[in-house]
């Protein structure tokens, strides 16, 4: 079962993989090895046997992407880390050795924080809770609210896969070498300096083989300056849909921050409802601070959605406007003061409260008003036990990345674990439909991507991502690499 308890099944086989051998635990720079062997046996069986495999890390997403009723791989014990590469082990100049990362499959993002701040260094982005392994996050296509960084797979150089028939490769972009022969030699691997690869492979959702590994640059450690206010949504609607932020008075006027998202509440739309909660965080150099209390606010910025969502769960749809309302009085607190931390800090992990469910669309800026004013109407005729949020994303160049647009608007809508939530759902997908408001959706959340609607929403990037499976794996291997979804999606073959 998921985290959020709304996916569930039941395996053939279930391993759990670990970084140690029969000899005893590894150590040093070795110490991924055992674990890269054992995640290679695995597949040499599942293959010779016909079975299908895939890895799961921490249960976070809320769609099948990562259900298999043959082999499931659990990820999470293989988390090892390093920060900064030998000069030997890179190929290029562009980029600092000393900020380089390599981290296992199942190192989660929050291992990550703890690990760099120590080092002085941050990630450049993550998503608004920190609960997931970098895998699974960057393969779902995880963003944030960084307008100038991007989505997770945005930031990735390269990464370690293994296929079928015993092979594995280092996958980076051909346009942008960064390691040597000599690294992959220590890997074992084959180098494949592939963009069309790359851009297929980084964010597959596991179809491509079982991502072992990945290296990104950390940034040097920053402070985010994070300011809300609780206003009027018909006075946040324009700069929502423009990224105009001059008339919500911001704090540093004519300076965009470096991340802006709004909370909305679809039952509190109206003049003087104060519906809608702006969050403007500031990237600010890394200093010493006085770190202030938070236990008088429940609700912290950075933390998701999704921990709000399991307390709705009980409203009969009659008391659903006035609950949510309610409830939002109660946890959005506005701070008298900006918080300031870093990126670890403000992005914390997500305490799940109950059954909680989340999907989430993908509309390019210019359609972000139109959008919203849909789920908005919405909600006012069916409502459903949950909040939007409303995020701002550059474009990905993965293929199959849900922040597709130019600048994607992202807007979650997060509600509680019931059938309620799901009916809406199907109700909201429908209605952008009729609008004819183009539209993706996440990949890691509840979704009804499938064969129908897949070329609508990602057209001749399909095409592009099957032909990149098609040079990389045999027909066995994308057999092996391959589940339901996949399947719903005419993926596989």
């Amino acid at each position: 079962m998921n985290k959020h308890q709304n996916v569930e099944g039941t395996v053939w086989r279930h391993y759990d993989v670990w970084n140690h051998s029969a000899a005893g635990a590894c150590v040093g720079l070795e110490s991924w090895r055992g674990g890269f062997t054992a995640l290679r046996g695995i597949l040499d069986d599942a293959q010779a046997r016909g079975r299908r495999v895939r890895a799961v890390g921490r249960r976070w997403s809320l769609s099948p992407v990562a259900v298999c009723p043959d082999i499931m791989i659990n990820t999470t014990p293989l988390d090892y880390r390093v920060v900064g590469l030998p000069a030997s082990d890179i190929s290029t100049s562009a980029v600092d050795p000393s900020r380089l990362v390599f981290a296992q499959c199942g190192t989660s993002v929050a291992e990550l924080s703890l690990t760099l701040e120590s080092r002085g260094l941050s990630l450049p982005t993550s998503g608004a809770s920190n609960g997931q392994t970098i895998c699974g996050a960057i393969a779902t296509g995880t963003h944030g609210s960084a307008r100038r960084v991007g989505s997770m797979q945005d930031y990735i150089l390269g990464f370690h896969l293994l296929g079928d028939d015993g092979r594995h490769y280092w996958v980076e972009r051909a346009s942008k070498p960064v390691v040597s022969e000599a690294f992959c030699q220590k890997l074992g691997a084959t180098l494949r300096r592939d963009d069309q690869l790359f851009r297929a492979a980084v964010v597959s959702f596991g179809s491509f083989g079982i991502m072992h590994a990945v290296l990104f640059e950390a940034v040097p450690l920053y402070l985010l300056e994070v300011h809300r206010r609780r206003l009027d949504w018909p006075m946040v609607r324009d700069a929502a849909a423009t990224l105009d932020l001059d008339p919500l008075r911001l704090p540093y006027p004519g300076v965009e921050p470096f991340h802006f998202e709004v909370a909305v509440n679809p039952y509190g739309a109206k003049p003087g409802q104060r519906g809608a909660v702006a969050t403007a965080m500031y990237k600010q150099p890394y200093r010493e601070f006085a770190r202030r209390s938070t236990g008088d606010v429940t609700m912290v910025p950075g933390v998701d959605l999704l921990a709000v969502s399991g307390r709705l769960a009980t409203l009969v749809p009659a008391a659903i406007p006035a609950g949510v309302n309610s409830m939002l009085n109660a946890m959005m607190k506005v701070n008298a003061l900006p918080a300031l931390g870093t990126h670890r800090e403000i992005f914390d992990t997500t305490e799940l409260v109950g059954k909680s469910l989340s999907a989430e669309v993908g509309v390019d800026l210019s359609n972000a008003g139109a959008a919203i004013d849909t789920l908005i109407d919405v909600a006012g005729g069916y409502p459903f036990p949950g909040l939007f949020g409303v995020r701002y994303v550059q474009r990905s160049d993965a293929f199959l990345a849900f922040t597709r647009f130019g600048t994607t608007c992202t807007i979650e809508m997060t509600g509680a674990g019931s059938r309620r939530t799901l009916s809406f759902y199907d109700r909201a997908w429908a209605a952008l439909d009729r609008a004819r408001i183009p539209y993706t959706l996440h990949w890691g959340k509840v979704n009804n991507t499938t064969c129908d609607n897949i070329r609508a929403r990602w057209g001749s990037d399909v095409d592009n991502w099957l032909s990149a499976r098609r040079s990389l794996l045999t027909r066995a291997g994308r057999a092996m690499f391959t589940n339901d979804l996949l399947a719903k999606c005419q993926l596989h073959a």
